[in-house]
């Protein structure tokens, strides 16, 4: 009996510098074993009219853009497509627009890759966010350690996004197929 086909998962990233973005793009399709399709714009005029042809899984926009910038495009993506999953890309990591983007809504802030292992950490959050689907998992409160739950989600070969909490402070952990590929906690990310 053959196999179900899988689902071919579709993003569109908006980037004002189109060398990387086919560089971008031609990384991923290669480590996603080309399971993935893409879509790109180089503003967002042309984003707009790629959501309007075709609903993708999820957007991944560059902060710093002419004209409209990332934050002010994700503003209006939340009034027109407010379900859309966006990933906010930042070659500068700011803490102020991180903070912006993900009371905006954004689903994560990321530090736009320049070396193949940044490449590798984009495709893992990616991949996590599109493996977990939209209704998947569950938000809640537990009462276990931190380190319990991340034993569990790494020994089960899970992918996930775990946030992290405290009365001020909030972080997020990524996993993808049992490995943690990604962290950020305020100011810090990576294996920090």
């Amino acid at each position: 009996m053959p196999d179900e086909p899988s689902k071919r998962y579709q993003f569109l990233f908006v980037d004002d510098d189109p060398v990387f973005l086919t560089a971008l793009t031609g990384l991923l399709k290669n480590i996603s074993k080309a399971h993935w399709a893409f879509r790109t714009a180089t503003n967002h005029a042309q984003a707009l009219e790629h959501l309007k042809a075709q609903p993708v899984d999820i957007v991944v926009l560059d902060i710093e853009m002419p004209v409209m910038d990332g934050i002010e495009f994700l503003r209006l993506l939340r009034r027109t497509n407010p379900a859309q999953q966006v990933v906010m890309l930042s070659a500068r990591l700011d803490e102020t627009a991180r903070k912006t983007s993900m009371e905006l809504g954004a689903t994560l802030f990321l530090e736009k890759p320049s070396t193949p292992q940044g490449f590798q950490g984009l495709f893992a959050a990616l991949d996590a966010l599109v493996g977990a689907g939209p209704q998947s998992g569950f938000r809640g409160v537990m009462q276990v350690g931190l380190q319990d739950v991340l034993q569990m989600e790494c020994l089960g070969r899970k992918s996930s996004i775990l946030a992290v909490s405290t009365s001020n402070r909030r972080g997020q952990i990524h996993i993808s197929q049992g490995e943690i590929v990604h962290a950020e906690y305020g100011q810090l990310q990576g294996e920090m």
